[in-house]
């Protein structure tokens, strides 16, 4: 029973926390993700301060300190205490964030310099390092401007206090020792404060740019995901949510106007689709090969964009077949002129690689709500009207006559369409429809979706020559790599840094012999840890050996600097539970934090117990109140590492979740759920790129299938029943399957495959005659049994081609000579 009764408890005591933090929260606050999660991080802090200074109070007044020192610790922690109320109470009622963030961190920074002044000065403040924290504050609240600038004034302000201590000014302190004030302690203090303001840097710095990254990668897919990547009109699944839209602005417009008989609200215009399907393509494809069918549709997506007015919608449906719906359309005379304007400008010739081509098309109007009241019927009207315009002779239009039920319309989407409301706001600007609906090319649609599902573009510069191939394929370990790397190159200039300090300090030459060591094997294990990064690219092992090398670092550097009693770098054990927390996350970051905490208390127990370090100072033991502020020290600048990291980590897992919701509906066929033509051809470039890159290679067969006597069954059932028979293809070639095969649609009747390890004939026979069977089943569909059969071409990689476009024509070259053979499939022969 105890573990529920400790879950309960701790759910219970998180719910609390929760409800205290949400409390203060102002509902202006909540608009944006980003600044919510950082107001909830700044509340948390300021209530975690007045818990931690409610505690030092109470020991403040057990610690061997005088009656004036006990009444200035006093004053200063309710000063404090004060100070951070007022600001959750401005938070609460006004939400100014920026105010209060700012306020904070120079309350803090304010607070540890009269700490500091009272405690001895930086050269016997066990304080000093505790200005650290505001630095932190500054980075995690006001980003890397004001960070770099609250660093700078710290640094001036430890320099003012050395300057102060050398002309001769004293500073009340409680640790009296029998030395001047130590320049040794003064760099600690200093290069402390800097080390950690960097690392807060250069997290804040890399993060900013991931965010950046993914932000803009997301913009890029929301456009994909609305966009067909072959012509760049709208696909068929935002069509349809943009259909829908339209639909139900309509139905509230008319019901609207239907009942308040005196609005001036003009009745709305009819909502006209028109589905259009080219005439003889498929005569083209055969002939030519689906290259040039590419180009004759990527042609006719120019054409249909340019003759249709700025507020209408142009979309491809799949394969040869096109949408378009026309807004403010009063009559059939825009229908008819639409019309002739869009025949004249197809029936032109086309220029492609084949030479001059000439299709036609047939068109079909439906009328909402004359001729459908949903979308499913205004979308079945336009294919019935189109294919009466096919049946007599092609190259002409018809308006569906025949009216439909007036029931009125359902607030239901079709299941394969997108609401535009799923969508993030920022894929309904002006902007957003401008891209979906302008010219693009499947070339560069395949650049962006490589770039955003591979890696992110390289950065040139030191860090990029330590960075690992590998590393590059994840970006959420390339962020972390670079931290890792950024980190390795400061503690080389720090450990150089500290041997010329070591060298020209006042120090006994046992002393100094010691620093030099724990100095030099530090040099020399970071050293030896870049150089594995750049040749494995073994990120967890470099960045735990980085934390464990600091942390023996820092503990035999405080073993030989008196212990507890006089170490100064005591504080600075928080540093590597801040690079767990960086590199590893929260998990492992709490970890290490636990354990520099535990460290620090038994190092406190040995001296309390009579056990003796090397001491250049004259105190013999370990003052308590040095160990309360170490240990405070510690716990805040892990404390704020852990919320921050918990907080960045959750802000990316909200931004990664509607990221992959985008990513799947920009590289997902809406019909069929297989992956689109953007996602396969992306796959195949990211296979043959891990080829090229990687010394255990893997060939793979690249597969072609083409249904045979697809077009009739469209012709004479309508594309509802094309669709179900599409549906049920890719059912069965998913069965076909092993995990590390792929399957996507191309467009129409078209899929391609990937087989992976397969480099014969012989293996490509068994996948071949595998798909063939299934496709050759019967399919039995609303219209009955239907059956269909497939033509298969394969291009073994690198043996047919080396490069995508190349293979991509191998494959087709093989599947037409199947279809002209009438073999089932055929193999395209080695270079």
């Amino acid at each position: 029973m105890a573990p529920p009764l400790k879950s309960a408890a701790a759910s219970v005591v998180a719910r609390l926390v929760a409800g205290l933090v949400e409390y203060f929260v102002h509902p202006s606050l909540r608009a944006e993700a980003d600044t919510l999660y950082r107001v909830r991080v700044l509340i948390a802090l300021l209530l975690s301060f007045n818990v931690l200074l409610a505690v030092a109070c109470a020991l403040n007044q057990t610690a061997d300190l005088t009656r004036l020192e006990h009444t200035i610790n006093l004053a200063l922690t309710l000063a404090v205490t004060l100070g951070d109320t007022l600001l959750l109470i401005k938070l609460r009622r006004r939400g100014s964030y920026a105010f209060c963030g700012a306020s904070a961190v120079l309350l803090i920074a304010a607070a540890g310099c009269v700490s500091v002044g009272i405690s001895g000065g930086v050269a016997h403040a066990p304080t000093a390092l505790l200005l650290a924290v505001p630095v932190l504050m500054a980075y995690f609240f006001g980003g890397t401007r004001w960070g770099n600038r609250l660093t700078a004034l710290i640094g001036l302000i430890l320099a003012a206090f050395l300057l102060l201590e050398y002309l001769g000014i004293s500073f009340p302190s409680s640790r009296h020792t029998a030395y001047p004030p130590p320049i040794v302690q003064f760099i600690v203090a200093f290069v402390g404060v800097f080390a950690v303001a960097t690392m807060a840097f250069i997290y804040e710095f890399t993060s900013t740019l991931l965010k950046k990254e993914r932000d803009r990668n997301h913009q890029k897919a929301i456009a994909l995901a609305q966009t067909d990547a072959l012509t760049g009109l709208v696909n068929r699944r935002s069509f349809d949510a943009h259909l829908q839209q339209r639909i139900e602005a309509h139905s509230a417009i008319a019901t609207y106007s239907a009942i308040e008989t005196h609005s001036a609200i003009a009745p709305p215009p009819a909502i006209v689709l028109c589905y259009l399907d080219l005439d003889n393509f498929k005569t083209i494809n055969d002939r030519y090969g689906h290259a040039t069918g590419d180009e004759v549709l990527q042609s006719i997506a120019e054409r249909l964009h340019a003759a249709v007015r700025g507020s209408d919608i142009v979309g491809r449906h799949g394969g040869d077949e096109f949408m378009v719906l026309l807004d403010s359309t009063h009559g059939a005379a825009d229908v008819d002129l639409m019309a002739q304007r869009t025949l004249a400008s197809i029936r032109k010739p086309i220029q492609t690689r084949a030479g001059a081509l000439t299709v036609g098309a047939s068109l079909g109007f439906a009328i909402f709500p004359r001729n459908g009241a949903t979308l499913e019927a205004l979308k079945k009207a336009a294919d019935n009207a189109m294919y009466a315009a096919k049946r007599d002779g092609g190259n002409n239009w018809k308006i569906d006559v025949a009216a439909t039920d007036s029931a009125p319309p359902s607030p239901a989407v079709h299941s394969q369409s997108l609401p535009l409301q799923s969508l993030p706001a920022s894929a309904l600007t002006a902007n957003a429809v401008a891209a979906v609906t302008g010219r693009s090319t499947a070339r560069t649609a395949t650049q962006f979706a490589t770039e955003i599902k591979v890696a992110p573009p390289h950065q040139p510069g030191i860090v990029e020559r330590f960075t690992h191939p590998l590393l590059r394929l994840d970006a959420d370990t390339l962020y972390r790599s670079r931290i890792l790397i950024m980190a390795l190159l400061l503690m080389l200039a720090v450990v150089a840094l500290s041997c010329i300090v070591v060298i020209t300090a006042t120090l006994p030459l046992l002393a100094k012999i010691a620093n030099l060591s724990i100095t030099l094997s530090i040099t020399a294990t970071i050293v030896f840890l870049l150089r594995k990064l750049q040749r494995t690219g073994d990120y967890f092992y470099c960045s735990t050996a980085t934390v464990l090398m600091l942390f023996t670092g820092n503990f035999f550097g405080i073993c030989v600097s008196g212990g507890i009693a006089t170490a100064p770098n005591t504080t600075l054990m928080a540093i590597p539970a801040l690079l767990a927390y960086f590199f590893s996350g929260v998990r492992w970051g709490t970890y290490v934090a636990l354990t520099s905490l535990a460290t620090v208390i038994a190092l406190y127990a040995f001296e309390a117990g009579g056990l003796h370090f090397y001491n250049t100072s004259d105190i013999s033991h370990a003052p308590f109140n040095q160990l309360l502020v170490n240990l405070m020290g510690l716990a805040v600048m892990c404390g704020m590492a852990f919320i921050y990291e918990f907080t960045t980590s959750a802000l990316m897992r909200a931004r990664d979740a509607e990221h992959a919701t985008v990513n799947r509906l920009a590289y997902t066929d809406a019909l069929t759920g297989l992956a689109n033509r953007l996602d396969f051809d992306t796959e195949l470039a990211l296979r043959i790129a891990r080829f090229n890159a990687t010394i255990t290679r893997s060939s793979f067969a690249l597969c072609l299938l083409d249904l045979d006597g697809f077009k009739p069954i469209n012709d004479e059932f309508g594309h509802d029943v094309g669709d179900e028979v599409l549906q049920v293809v890719s059912e069965r070639l998913l069965g076909c399957l092993r995990e590390a095969d792929y399957v996507g649609r191309q467009g129409g009747d078209e899929f391609m495959l990937i087989f992976d390890a397969v480099s014969t004939a012989a293996q490509v026979e068994v996948f071949a005659q595998r798909v063939a069977h299934m496709i050759e089943l019967p399919i039995h569909t609303s219209a009955g049994s239907m059956q269909v059969t497939g033509s298969l071409g394969f291009a073994l990689f690198p043996d047919s081609a080396t490069d995508a476009d190349a293979l991509k024509s191998a494959a087709d070259r093989a599947m037409y000579a199947a279809k002209r053979s009438r073999s089932g499939w055929s193999v395209e022969s080695n270079q």
